[in-house]
């Protein structure tokens, strides 16, 4: 309810300003085109060295004050909107964040581009010397400012690569050099109805066929820019969301492979004549062919229906850091591009708005940093909330897992930190573990109480995600067949009391004993009845069903 409110809001104040430019610039075209139907002569535009008649002059001066208009109500719904955001920004850790920083420069470093346009359109000049001298500067410096938020959002994403960094801040300095070079041999010209307006060449001569049009090389730099930063981000937001497809995929390790390989293989001598090809058959090959054209057209056209479906799976396993970071870097792309675009056509074909758009690209740019900046930073230091529906939420809970109230206090960076060491470390045990198969050390009993903890383990949801039971192997004598202790099972049972056993028992190389193993109930209960200081720490359910496996339980 308050955002409609603040939209409505924000219109009726367009709707006023809209109005109110109307009635001033009608009256300034009203008096200025009586002279010019008075005289019988059209005018010529600074702005695109072209002769306007009436008609053109009063859509263009209209349009002009149309955009400054909304470019000013754009900014000022902006800032509203944000402005309880930056309230709590001002605190002594929250402005040493390099995100608030970059929030409050692209903030307040656009309004002289905002102020100077508007002035100079709104205000009554006689010549061109009155005009504010390089006013066009104000725009490089928003441009800049919004090279170095992408400049440090994908050295971040590149966890600060030295190359990246040199790149980076080479081609943002060479950037804003040719933005300055280019905005400053721009000047400002007065037109019929006393506005200052950027003028095509870099004299006062509208008619000078050697003029430089500055302003549409400026949107050319600008996509520049944005395409190499786009392209460095996403190519490395891609490869950390595909950092665990592997996790996804049950891999099983097949001990009769190599035996069906070597029964399918044939002796060449053996091998089958080939058969006889019909020449009936050979002649309907085009006939064949032709029944599968249907077939064909049907998957092609299916084809992209395909693309999008792995697409919008691939985008539900992403992680909510690294869904939000895709998802800013190509809004912004798409909407500064398609801006640019339109200013460089409009530029390049001489249309009479061509500058008036100009006024539009700070508080745009601006808007979009801001948004992007701020659903950012939720993102990386937001609390992980466990509710909520977040697309790749439940893939890192199955990869880290969750802890109650202390995962409530993890913020999403030092989740996706852990998320991705876990990967690591499941990768490495998974590698280095070998487990021997069941059944090998014959069948032996077990107590009750141990089985319902096994029991329990094949109920547990994440108990497949545990880390596995790691076997310790000695260079003992492998033919030492002494009974397996159970004490190897269930390591809080006070079997250390025993007689000492040999280190490879779990040895694979160990013969087998048939001899059942007798487990004493009245030591097993005087030790779980110890205090929890004293007793030594508890295996998880499934290293317990793991280790029973292991035995042959």
């Amino acid at each position: 309810m308050r955002r409609r409110g603040w939209a409505w809001l924000m219109l009726a104040w367009l709707l006023v300003g809209i109005l109110c430019c109307e009635s001033v610039g009608a009256d300034k075209t009203y008096t200025n085109s009586t002279v010019i139907l008075a005289e019988d002569k059209s005018y010529d535009d600074p702005t695109t060295s072209r002769s306007l008649n009436e008609e053109q002059q009063e859509q263009q001066t209209r349009v002009a004050n149309y955009i400054t208009v909304a470019s000013l109500t754009l900014y000022e719904w902006e800032y509203l909107r944000t402005l309880p955001r930056e309230i709590m920004m001002y605190q002594r850790h929250m402005l040493r964040r390099p995100q608030v920083i970059l929030f409050l420069l692209i903030r307040y470093g656009t309004i002289p581009a905002l102020i100077l346009p508007s002035w100079t359109l709104w205000n009554h000049f006689t010549n061109s010397t009155q005009c504010p001298k390089r006013e066009q500067i104000t725009v490089a410096v928003v441009q800049f400012l919004v090279a170095c938020i992408f400049s440090w959002r994908t050295i971040a994403i590149w966890r600060r690569k030295r190359w990246v960094i040199i790149l980076l801040v080479f081609l943002t300095s060479a950037i804003f050099g040719v933005s300055v070079g280019l905005l400053y041999h721009s000047s400002d010209a007065v037109t019929y109805n006393g506005a200052c307006r950027p003028s095509v060449d870099s004299d006062d001569n509208a008619k000078a066929p050697s003029g430089v049009n500055a302003v549409k090389w400026f949107y050319l730099t600008s996509m520049i820019f944005d395409t190499v930063t786009l392209v460095l981000s996403s190519y490395k937001l891609i490869y950390y969301a595909n950092m665990g497809r592997k996790l996804q995929t049950p891999v099983y390790h097949d001990s009769f492979e190599s035996y069906r390989v070597n029964a399918t293989h044939t002796n060449p001598s053996k091998e089958l004549p080939e058969p006889v090809v019909n020449n009936s058959t050979r002649r309907s090959s085009a006939t064949k062919a032709l029944k599968k054209i249907p077939s064909g057209m049907n998957s092609i056209a299916r084809f992209p229906f395909r693309k999008i479906l792995t697409v919008l799976q691939w985008w539900s396993s992403l992680t909510p850091l690294v869904a939000r970071l895709i998802a800013n870097g190509f809004l912004y792309f798409f909407v500064a591009t398609a801006f640019n675009v339109v200013n460089f056509v409009l530029e390049q074909v001489n249309s009479i708005h061509s500058k008036s758009f100009l006024t539009l690209y700070s508080p745009l740019m601006c808007v979009l940093c801001q948004n992007m900046i701020l659903t950012e930073l939720d993102a990386v230091w937001s609390t992980y909330d466990a509710d909520l529906d977040i697309p790749g939420r439940r893939f890192v809970d199955r990869v880290v897992g969750t802890q109650g109230e202390q995962r409530s206090r993890m913020s999403e960076l030092d989740r996706f930190q852990e998320f991705v060491s876990e990967l690591e470390k499941q990768q490495g045990s998974s590698d280095s573990s070998t487990l021997p198969k069941r059944g090998e050390y014959g069948t032996k009993d077990i107590d009750s109480s141990m089985q319902s903890q096994a029991d329990k383990a094949d109920k547990s949801p994440r108990s497949s995600f545990q880390t596995p039971l790691q076997v310790r192997r000695s260079s003992l004598d492998p033919t030492d067949s002494k009974p397996v202790s159970p004490r190897h099972l269930h390591p809080t049972m006070a079997f250390w009391t025993q007689a000492p056993t040999p280190s490879n028992e779990l040895d694979p190389r160990a013969v087998p004993s048939t001899a059942p193993v007798s487990i004493n109930t009245s030591v097993v209960q005087s030790d779980h009845a110890r205090s929890p200081s004293e007793s030594l720490p508890q295996l998880s359910a499934t290293q317990q069903q793991r280790a029973i496996r292991m035995a042959g339980l």
